[in-house]
């Protein structure tokens, strides 16, 4: 038998034998391969915690006036609140969501305050009246059918 090849760390040998026949040998690997997974592993987790050790974790925020020392969340720790206003604003936070809106009253306010307007307009004017255009001091302007200046 003549040895043909050996590697340095003796896992694999190649051999011949005087018949001609030529003889493959490989000695378990598995611990090499487990080694190399977890330096690997070891290797990405130092990288990792190396690019992101520097980020912050901190959402700073402002308003339309901002309080000092200027206010901020850790996202690691804490969760930012977005509130509504009694009567006013609604808030409604779902799956990835943040939904602001106006409270339905109020919305039924505004809705209703274009007619509110003219229908208050219509009532001044039928209990006042309108002075004719011959009365002495009399102040008039030309009106529509609504009762509004044109």
């Amino acid at each position: 038998m003549t040895n043909l090849f050996s590697s340095p760390d003796d896992k694999l040998t190649i051999t011949a034998n005087d018949n001609g026949e030529v003889l493959f040998q490989a000695k378990d690997w598995t611990s090499d391969i487990n080694t190399a997974k977890t330096e690997a592993i070891a290797d990405a987790k130092t990288y990792t915690d190396t690019q992101i050790s520097g980020l912050s974790s901190s959402l700073k925020f402002t308003g339309d006036t901002t309080a000092t020392p200027e206010p901020s969340v850790d996202l690691k720790n804490q969760k930012l609140a977005v509130n509504g206003t009694s009567g006013y604003v609604t808030t409604k936070a779902e799956g990835q969501t943040l939904t602001i809106d106006l409270d339905s009253t109020l919305k039924g306010k505004l809705d209703n305050l274009p007619t509110n307007v003219n229908e208050s307009l219509q009532t001044i004017n039928n209990k006042i009246g309108t002075a004719p255009a011959d009365a002495p001091n009399a102040q008039t302007s030309p009106a529509g059918a609504d009762g509004l200046n044109a």
